[in-house]
């Protein structure tokens, strides 16, 4: 089986030269369809190429793919029809320029940007975790201690003073009322035993001693009595011993002192603001600190107080008074 030369089938043929395919595939004893499985086109796509009816055909860039794939098929020269038919069609072949591609750059930079970006994210992520780790396991030691709780005392003009909780519990008393606490215990231990004639159980040295000069004082002038009854007889009289301040009256008479009626907030400072006492009195109850002046004295309900005295002077609360709460400083400015 020989082949015409591509050159006689343009001189036999006008334009593109479909009739050499034909005859080609008819050559080789194929039909269009053969072809068209081959080529995988559809049989109506080559017939159009054999019939030069590139309407039917897609654009020129595919059906030179086609004639060429054609040709080589049928084994004839491809790009020689193809150059014919671009001729046939008007067109001409072009072929890009193919580029060396020296370098392809990465889709991503990883330069100190990204680099900054993923250390944020670790300090992000470390600072979180370290905060869930402290609300769930930690011990925060300011949650632990909670503060204590106020509390609100009413005035009977109905002015509300707020104070801690702490100070109504434990009363701070300085240290000349606690003097006075011990001496008072001591004399009034005395008293008991010098008519009880026991001493009671718990005493201490010094109040046993206390005790015993109380009791040798006490005895003296009954002694003396006796004997100058004896001596000198006498009618009977009574004869009420001269009797000097009393020692209730002594020791109020020193430093402040106050007693009340109802419940009352006391509140005590020194010239330099030293708490002396911060709590609460009740009805029947005094209060004698022993304490040089000058001192600022809070009162919580005027009315409550039934005697104020600061050295033995009483001092008038009415002036100091606002709403039935008193602010003053003893001694007194005359």
């Amino acid at each position: 089986m020989t082949q015409e030369p591509t050159s006689e089938l343009d001189s036999q043929i006008s334009g593109f030269p479909g009739k050499s395919l034909v005859r080609a595939r008819e050559q080789l004893g194929m039909s269009s369809a053969q072809v068209a499985s081959e080529l995988r086109l559809s049989v109506q796509q080559v017939d159009a190429i054999e019939a030069a009816d590139f309407s039917k055909l897609p654009n020129v860039v595919f059906t030179r793919g086609y004639i060429r794939a054609y040709a080589r098929l049928v084994k004839l020269d491809g790009d020689e029809l193809v150059r014919q038919y671009d001729q046939h069609v008007g067109g001409e072949r072009q072929t890009a320029p193919i580029r060396t591609v020296t370098r392809i750059r990465p889709s991503g930079s990883s330069g100190p940007v990204t680099f900054g970006s993923l250390l944020l994210l670790v300090l992000v992520v470390v600072g979180a975790t370290f905060w869930w780790w402290q609300t769930q396991y930690g011990h925060d030691v300011s949650a632990e201690v909670s503060p204590e709780p106020m509390v609100a005392v009413d005035t009977a003009d109905g002015e509300t003073l707020v104070f801690n909780s702490a100070e109504m519990e434990q009363p701070q008393v300085s240290e000349p009322l606690l003097a006075e606490s011990v001496q008072a215990t001591g004399v009034a231990s005395a008293a008991q035993v010098a008519v009880t004639g026991e001493a009671p159980v718990g005493l201490t040295e010094g109040a046993a001693t206390a005790v015993d000069e109380a009791q040798a004082t006490e005895a003296e002038p009954a002694v003396t009595q006796a004997a100058t009854a004896e001596q000198t007889p006498q009618p009977e009289q009574t004869t009420q011993p001269e009797q000097g301040p009393s020692e209730s009256v002594i020791a109020t008479s020193e430093g402040l002192y106050l007693r009340f009626s109802d419940d009352c907030w006391v509140t005590i400072k020194d010239a330099s603001g030293k708490t002396l006492f911060n709590n609460l009195r009740k009805a029947g109850q005094e209060l004698h600190l022993k304490q040089n002046g000058p001192l600022n004295v809070l009162l919580g309900r005027v009315s409550a107080i039934s005697e104020f005295t600061f050295d033995g002077a009483t001092v008038d609360l009415a002036p100091f008074s606002n709403k039935n709460v008193a602010r003053l400083r003893v001694p007194v400015a005359q």
